[in-house]
């Protein structure tokens, strides 16, 4: 008897939906585009694709955390040995003959039961979440619900370039000519987001032309709440120091104390609103089922089973 991948995946589950939630993005992440059999990982029991571990993450994490998942190397390499770990095991148990003991057929049977029954949650869960009108009007609805959650106080948003001393440059000395350096160019009217992309040393920041996002007034690093309380919507600083090394800040937009609109904190209320409604469905297929009316317990054999042993009596001395 053949253990079933779907039958062994079940106690992976804890580990998978350890990943946090993370507001999904419009790009396709690769585990949609690369070739389904891409080897992920392989030793004398087999290879684990790409296809098995991307069935395992679909039917075992919630939608709104599968980003989450795909963006983590160490999320896809554990679920990838995991899953080769449950394959060489089974191996094993076949070679010794585990599956023709006596109990065998019962324990897989029930294993494969539970997969299934996982397996139709799961899917039950998905296509509750898969309604984009449902997914809109219940993120809506939240919002409406809780404005307090979406005020903020005022904000700024910036742009940076950040230049980290070398090894050798342990006062800074070179790290700040070189921001000097960057600024001349900046002011020379070369565009900021531009020689972000090329020179900033904080590559996170660089790839989205040293954007930083929006920032509670008081919520930054002291030396940059210090400067941005200067400057007006538009200006670039001179460089700042701080424990990183040399900052230039542009100061893109002030935000006044408000609620933010529905449109800005739509993909965290989209996020919740999916692992809701995914957690809401499986449960109610799971009362539907299991503690349907038509399900009857044996109440007298129950009792019997949890009824204390009778403690014996002390024997009487001669």
């Amino acid at each position: 008897m053949k253990l079933r991948l779907f039958a062994i995946c079940v106690g992976l589950t804890g580990s998978l939906l350890a990943v946090p939630a993370l507001a999904q993005t419009g790009n396709k992440p690769a585990a949609e585009t690369m070739a389904p059999g891409t080897v992920l990982i392989s030793g004398p029991a087999g290879q684990v694709t790409l296809a098995e571990v991307r069935m395992l993450v679909d039917e075992q994490v919630p939608p709104s955390r599968q980003p989450a998942f795909w963006a983590s190397p160490k999320s896809i390499s554990e679920a990838a040995r995991n899953l080769y770990g449950y394959r060489a095991l089974a191996q094993q148990a076949l070679k010794e003959g585990l599956d023709r003991q006596p109990g065998a057929a019962a324990f897989l049977n029930l294993q494969r039961e539970k997969a299934l029954a996982e397996w139709l949650m799961q899917q039950r869960g998905r296509a509750r979440v898969g309604d984009p009108k449902v997914l809109e009007q219940f993120a809506r609805t939240a919002y409406k619900a809780e404005p307090e959650r979406f005020r903020h106080m005022e904000q700024v948003r910036i742009r940076h370039i950040m230049v980290v001393p070398e090894r050798d440059d342990k006062e800074g000395v070179m790290a700040k000519l070189r921001a000097e350096s960057l600024l001349a160019e900046l002011v020379k009217g070369t565009d900021f987001e531009k020689l972000a992309r090329e020179q900033s040393h904080d590559r996170n920041s660089a790839l989205k032309g040293g954007d930083l996002g929006l920032f509670d007034v008081g919520g930054m690093l002291p030396e940059f709440d210090a400067q941005v309380a200067k400057m007006k919507p538009g200006q670039i600083s001179a460089p700042v120091r701080t424990k990183e090394g040399y900052h230039l800040i542009k100061l893109v937009e002030r935000r006044p104390a408000g609620l933010a609109p529905f449109e800005e904190v739509a993909p965290l209320i989209h996020a919740e609103a999916q692992e809701k409604l995914y957690g809401d469905e499986r449960r109610r297929v799971w009362q539907e089922t299991a503690n349907a009316d038509t399900v009857k317990v044996n109440e007298a054999a129950v009792s019997e089973l949890a009824r204390p042993p009778a403690v014996p009596s002390p024997a009487k001395s001669k």
